[in-house]
């Protein structure tokens, strides 16, 4: 694939020495210059949410996204891409009622994108209470299980919306102005108290240390309503920072004091800078490392984010991009852009498996069909 040879091209250390797509060069040098240091790289990875909860329990499909073999997929051999990191979604749905409420869906949502969350509940905060349920979600755990065995070394827990249940609508794809937190304020402590818990599970039953974890996914977006097709949450950047206090409380109170906490991971780039200079210096102080996304694509500041994060002495990801462009030359593009102004210490892509291009490998998470590899 077009866009394997790019990506591999860039791990052997050629990223300044990428031309722009489509510039011919009979001849072309560079120099690399020894003295700049962008930080030491992590590597590459993708989030697993929608397409581990389709496709969790297919060991091909882990070969070709976590081992660098050459694998069988669809009547063509597939070059295993090597990715070792990966995103694990905590997630906000659940179908019990509560002392006669339950979960309020979108009447656009997607079954694909609702991921069961593990606390069912309010009534109790103990994880070997009735209120949690661990069964759930086997298919996206066993793929990050699957990605583990076959060499992934970096994990992180990351949220696309709190728990129904804490939600101001109970409805986890948002509220009914996206401009306003649908989070609960006597629930902020509650989120971070779920994803401290989840991290504590993972430690003690699943194998899985969690080397991040990230509470937020573009919380300051106004896109995030009651009529969503995914799971979604707006938080103001001052209620980013109050969770973000008691998320380090949650996790130090559980033993896991040397687990770091990354934020906020914002969709654009001026997004980030706007809000990591509007948190707290306690909250900006307990953030390990800056997310971001990639959507303002060839818009935006990267050079801002970095001077910014850089400045602050914290980690860099771009932690999520996609689009639907399947030539894979809009990702070469701007995967060139972040490496030249951005500067990441790890890039990660959204959905590996998805339609309409967004793939590396075309397929419907909603119906469990798969097609080919993208180019």
């Amino acid at each position: 694939m077009r866009r394997r040879t790019l990506i591999s091209a860039a791990g052997a250390g050629s990223l300044g020495a990428l031309a722009a797509p489509g510039a011919a060069q009979a001849d072309y040098s560079t120099t690399v210059n020894p003295s700049v240091n962008w930080g030491t790289w992590e590597g590459w990875g993708t989030s697993l949410a929608w397409w581990g909860k389709a496709f969790g329990n297919r060991n091909d499909l882990a070969d070709i996204m976590f081992t660098r073999g050459s694998v069988a997929f669809g009547g063509a051999t597939l070059p295993g891409l090597g990715m070792n990191i990966v995103r694990y979604n905590a997630g906000a749905c659940s179908w019990n009622a509560i002392g006669g409420e339950s979960m309020v869906v979108s009447p656009n949502m997607m079954r694909s994108r609702q991921i069961e969350g593990y606390w069912t509940d309010w009534n109790s905060s103990d994880p070997a209470s009735a209120s949690w349920n661990w069964n759930v979600d086997s298919a996206q755990r066993n793929l990050m299980w699957k990605a583990r065995d076959r060499g992934a070394n970096i994990f992180e827990l990351f949220s696309n919306s709190p728990m129904w249940w804490m939600c101001a609508n109970h409805n986890p794809s948002g509220g009914a102005d996206g401009n306003a937190d649908n989070l609960q304020s006597w629930n902020r402590q509650q989120h971070a108290v779920y994803m401290a818990t989840v991290a504590k599970y993972a430690h003690d039953n699943w194998g899985v240390d969690f080397d991040y974890v990230d509470p937020f996914n573009e919380p300051i977006a106004n896109w995030w309503t009651a009529t969503g097709t995914q799971e979604g949450c707006h938080f103001s950047v001052a209620t980013q920072s109050i969770v973000i206090d008691h998320l380090r409380t949650e996790l130090n109170n559980r033993g896991l004091s040397w687990m770091p906490i990354t934020a906020s991971d914002e969709s654009l780039y001026d997004q980030a800078v706007s809000t990591w200079n509007g948190l707290t210096s306690s909250a900006k102080g307990k953030i390990a490392k800056v997310n971001v996304h990639g959507y303002q694509y060839e818009n935006g500041r990267r050079d801002s984010v970095y001077s910014a994060v850089s400045a602050a002495g914290k980690k860099l990801w771009n932690s999520e991009y996609g689009e639907n462009d399947a030539t894979g030359m809009r990702l070469a593009r701007n995967l060139n852009l972040d490496f030249r102004w951005l500067h990441p210490t790890a890039w990660c892509y959204w959905q590996v498996l998805d339609g309409g291009g967004w793939g590396l490998i075309e397929a419907n998470n909603e119906t469990g069909s798969l097609g080919s590899a993208n180019a």
